[in-house]
């Protein structure tokens, strides 16, 4: 038996070896004619070692044999749909219908069938084995043996068997068994139930050779798998920072066969959640038509049949995309079969597309082929096997990766020339292009310089005329942004007097129009709407006064506490239905400015503060120093206005819009307010209170102290 492994590891190096060979030495150049010749002796020496016996039929188990294929010693039963039990197989009955295997099981899809096992174990031969089952991709296989009592027990392993359940956690069901030495057969029936394909085998390992074994095949397969990782993760790479296309099809083509693969070979059902195997791996093996249809941009068969590669990859994307729906949907026995059909299918067109763009002179598709040609000569073979229309053998086992491999090998030179076509081809055309660039700079220099002359004076001229409308346009924006403004205070001006005007003349009319003597009451409210009347008179004439006067009023000191007892003295009138609380001013306090206006600014601050609150409320006057300014503070605690309308507070004629409801005004107390504030240096700001109320902050600069006795002095002169 170890002469024949031997004989695999040489044909396996030496078909390694074989492969470079031909393909160092194959140039585009070459006549199309060799290249069948040397693809055929590449995969003649690829599949070489796969056609060596690999096992040979065992005696009875002994202290020797460390391992058997027991396949050739497995016999098969079809239960037809009948739910049986090992007790029942025992019956001669069944006994006798179970048919020997002459090589790997390869029933096709289908319902469950029952295999039987029969172990001789002589002297030597007992003890602790490991019972390995094959292909990984199997969903449930469960071993029934007899225990101490005569009784049947069962273990189970497979893809949909949860790792828990297991003897080991494996990519492979395995069985731990514990034989005795007995001159009769012990018999081990196995039931085999899977959506997958029914292909089955088995070998038995002592701990220590399965353990070895193992070890090698995880080295194997890391090498195979990090391989396909790296070559996906780097062309990602590069596909990303050269903005190749070509590259991100090709990591994802790749990417989906690692998928494909550690889904079939078992590795991820160790891991994986039970409900995502089936899915994931119709999901791996249809993407595998969707990519595999957009890998002949490699061989560019976008560019010499645009139209139908447009087609062939809609058609190849949609029926992946369907096949991908029926995996999910839980129908994968559906599903498996269909997928493999299109892939074999899609090779034959792939191949033929292949061989007419090598005539076409594209380098690229001479590695594209043979890459193909692989997959056209082993997905066959694996098809067939997973179909039941051929037995297995050693080389239905080891195909899938084996071309898998030898197939990606292949792409990557496939792509790597390419890739250097398009360089080379985008070199050429970047020469070209300077040459035409040098080639006409001369003449464009000549003709830009007498176009430059001809546009220096049309610029020239067209800058003086610019110029000239850019002055007319800003006296123009001027003159409409000022007529719009006096327009709009005109309009505000003309509301606040129809509205203002309109109550005090309803009562004046209504009184004058009264039969009979004036009542005193009558009388009274003709007089308060006569005050009314002038009061606004009065505001607008002294806003216009204000205004008129257009300079700086002169800064002599003016004690704090003067302005302040004037505005308490002014206001008290009006709060006799209010909480009018007033702090005095720290000694020492002074203002510059004029008196007058000061007197009538604090004034306007409190009269709005009464007259825009209901009885009852407080308002409250505060002043402090703070570093170089006075702060001057009016608070009430009524309703607070609106956050959208503090910002127009002290615009001229604006009103809240709960205002003319409370109380009466021209809009111009405010406003007059802040003018005065400005004319003298200071700022004037409005906040609402928490929770309730509105704080109105005047800080005016303080008077320098070396200018208060000379305006006491002033004063007494």
């Amino acid at each position: 038996m170890y002469i024949f492994y031997l004989l695999q590891e040489f044909f396996s190096i030496y078909t390694e070896k074989k492969i470079l060979k031909i393909y160092k030495n194959s140039q585009i150049q070459n006549s199309c004619k060799d290249v069948p010749k040397k693809l055929f002796l590449l995969l003649f020496f690829s599949f070489l070692p796969f056609c060596l016996p690999t096992a040979i039929a065992a005696p009875a188990l002994n202290e020797d044999i460390q391992q058997i294929d027991l396949t050739r010693m497995m016999s098969v039963f079809d239960p037809a749909g009948r739910t049986l039990s090992p007790e029942d197989l025992d019956a001669p009955a069944y006994r006798d219908q179970f048919k020997p295997l002459s090589a790997d099981l390869a029933a096709g899809f289908g319902g469950p069938l029952w295999l039987r096992i029969d172990l001789t174990v002589a002297h030597g031969g007992g003890g602790q084995w490991w019972l390995e089952f094959g292909p990984p991709y199997v969903n449930s296989v469960r071993l029934y043996s007899k225990d101490k009592n005569g009784s049947y027990s069962y273990k189970e392993a497979g893809s949909q068997v949860a790792p828990a359940m297991r003897d080991l956690a494996y990519r492979n069901p395995a069985f731990f068994l514990d034989l005795e030495e007995r001159q009769e057969p012990q018999h081990l029936y196995v039931l085999l139930q899977t959506k997958t394909t029914r292909a089955l085998f088995a070998t038995l390992w002592r701990p220590p050779a399965f353990a070895t074994s193992k070890l090698w095949e995880g080295l194997l397969f890391g090498i195979f798998f990090g391989g396909l990782i790296i070559t996906a993760l780097s062309n990602a790479i590069f596909g990303l920072y050269l903005n190749t296309r070509l590259y991100l099809v090709y990591a994802a083509y790749v990417f989906g066969s690692a998928l494909t693969q550690s889904l079939s070979m078992g590795f991820a059902a160790t891991w994986l959640p039970l409900s995502l195997f089936h899915p994931l791996l119709g999901i791996g093996m249809a993407s595998g038509i969707g990519f595999g249809a957009e890998m002949l941009r490699v061989a560019r068969a976008d560019q010499h049949y645009p139209r139908l590669f447009r087609d062939y990859v809609n058609i190849s994307w949609i029926l992946a995309i369907g096949a991908s729906f029926i995996a999910v949907s839980g129908a994968f026995q559906i599903a498996s079969p269909l997928i493999q059909a299109t892939y074999f299918a899609q090779v034959v067109f792939t191949c033929i597309i292949s061989y007419k763009l090598l005539r076409k002179g594209e380098a690229a598709a001479y590695y594209y082929l043979g890459a193909f040609l692989v997959q056209i000569l082993s997905a066959p073979v694996f098809i067939a096997h997973n179909a039941g229309l051929i037995e297995g053998n050693s080389i239905s086992r080891n195909i899938l990766p084996f071309s898998t491999y030898l197939h990606i090998i292949l792409m990557n030179l496939a792509v790597i020339r390419q890739v250097k076509t398009m360089r080379e081809e985008r070199k050429r055309a970047q020469d070209d292009l300077v040459r035409h660039l040098r080639h006409s700079e001369h003449s464009l220099e000549i003709k830009v310089a007498q176009r430059t002359r001809a546009l220096e004076s049309e610029i020239s001229r067209r800058r003086i005329i610019e110029q000239e409308l850019s002055v007319a346009h800003d006296k123009l924006t001027e003159a409409l942004k000022t007529e719009r403004e006096a327009w709009e205070s005109q309009r505000q001006f003309f509301l606040t007097v129809s509205h203002d005007f309109g109550a005090p003349l309803g009562i004046l009319e209504a009184g004058l129009h009264a039969p009979g003597p004036a009542h005193p009451r009558r009388q009274q409210q003709m007089q308060r709407a006569v005050a009314e009347l002038i009061d606004i008179v009065e505001q607008c004439l002294v806003i216009e006064r204000f205004e008129s006067s257009g300079a700086f009023f002169p800064k002599p000191a003016i004690p704090l506490q003067d302005i302040i007892d004037y505005a308490a003295k002014r206001t008290q009138r009006l709060a006799a239905e209010h909480s009018l609380l007033i702090q005095p001013a720290a000694p020492g306090l002074h203002v510059a400015g004029d008196e007058l206006w000061l007197q009538m600014m604090l004034a306007n601050v409190m009269t709005n503060a009464v007259v825009h609150t209901a009885p009852g409320t407080q308002v409250s006057l505060v002043a402090a120093q703070r570093l170089e300014w006075i702060d001057i503070v009016v608070r009430d605690n009524g309703e607070g206005m609106p956050e959208d309308e503090l910002a127009q507070l002290f615009t001229r004629f604006r009103r809240g819009r709960h205002a003319k409801a409370k109380a009466k005004g021209s809009g111009l107390g405010l406003y007059l307010v802040r003018q005065i504030a400005q004319r003298h240096g200071g700022v004037v700001e409005v906040a609402n209170i928490v929770p309730h109320g509105l704080e109105i902050r005047i800080s005016l600069p303080r008077a320098d102290a070396s200018r208060i006795p000379d305006a006491a002095n002033g004063a007494a002169a």
